[in-house]
């Protein structure tokens, strides 16, 4: 059986997706509903103060804009807006800080630096120089 996650907002009673769910018609789902952590505008001004500061390395290649965490190793994202890359980006980093079971280790600045380095060469000096890097900084 595959399965297929989808993201949704709760408004007013109603479930509203983020995309449109093409199934054939009769098909049954199984449904199961998980609160995701507040975005940035939604904490108020003590959750704000009380945050850690992670940067984001993010651009915009193909109509997608894509983005990593530096400093936590396995947090990459992709998403078609860069608002919803920052939100997203947050989010699973959120769950990944909160997650019992895993064992999260910040990098040092060090092998920040690495990490950076390496990513935007992966791209090519050419896509750096034309899309370019934009560093972001994240709070959890």
């Amino acid at each position: 059986m595959k399965t297929k996650k989808i993201k949704a907002t709760y408004r007013n009673g109603v479930i509203e997706p983020f995309d449109k769910i093409n199934l054939p018609e009769g098909q049954e789902l199984e449904v199961e509903f998980r609160v995701l952590p507040k975005t940035p505008h939604e904490l108020t001004r003590e959750e704000k103060e009380a945050t850690q500061t992670y940067t984001a390395l993010i651009r915009e290649s193909e109509g997608w804009w894509i983005g990593w965490i530096l400093e936590v190793q396995g947090v990459t994202c992709q998403e078609r807006t860069r608002s919803e890359l920052l939100d997203t980006l947050q989010i699973t980093l959120r769950e990944i800080l909160e997650d019992e079971m895993l064992e999260v280790s910040r990098r040092t600045e060090n092998e920040s630096e690495a990490v950076k380095a390496s990513d935007i060469l992966e791209f090519g000096v050419q896509d750096q120089i034309k899309g370019g890097f934009e560093e972001v900084r994240i709070d959890v």
